[in-house]
């Protein structure tokens, strides 16, 4: 891979991987000229096309989310149902990332992740935000 840390361009996996590979094509899918369009998962989709620059800032941005929430969630014990709501959606976010691993993404179910990780990163307003009324209610 020529250009590791930039990618090659969105959707331009099947023009950068080798398809000369007709033996292992026999081997796997029954048929020598089978085109291969995607990757096996979605981490190399991300790397191929946007490099690893890209790759490494969409983890650090999902660690940085989970774990955020995770030690919001740690020290706000004032609303239950907030609190599950939160965890179910971290829950998902950890199963989608785990599937990642097998499964290239598909359009519906990428359109769920960012907005789940998007509802995630106004988690820290909400609690701050409830905390300040629960205060100013009990003063």
């Amino acid at each position: 891979m020529d250009r590791i840390f930039i990618g090659y361009g969105a959707d331009t996996f099947p023009f950068v991987f080798p398809q000369y590979d007709y033996i292992g094509k026999v081997e796997n899918y029954g048929m020598p000229h089978t085109f291969i369009d995607k990757p096996h998962n979605q981490y190399l989709n991300i790397w191929s096309s946007f490099g690893l620059i890209a790759l490494l800032s969409v983890i650090l941005l999902v660690a940085v989310v989970l774990l955020r929430n995770y030690r919001l969630l740690t020290n706000y014990d004032q609303n239950v149902n907030m609190i599950r709501i939160v965890e179910g959606y971290s829950v998902s976010i950890v199963i989608y990332l785990i599937t990642s691993i097998a499964y290239d993404s598909m359009v519906v179910t990428s359109l769920y992740f960012w907005v789940t990780i998007g509802l995630l990163m106004t988690g820290k307003h909400v609690y701050s935000t409830q905390t300040l009324h629960l205060s100013d209610a009990e003063v």
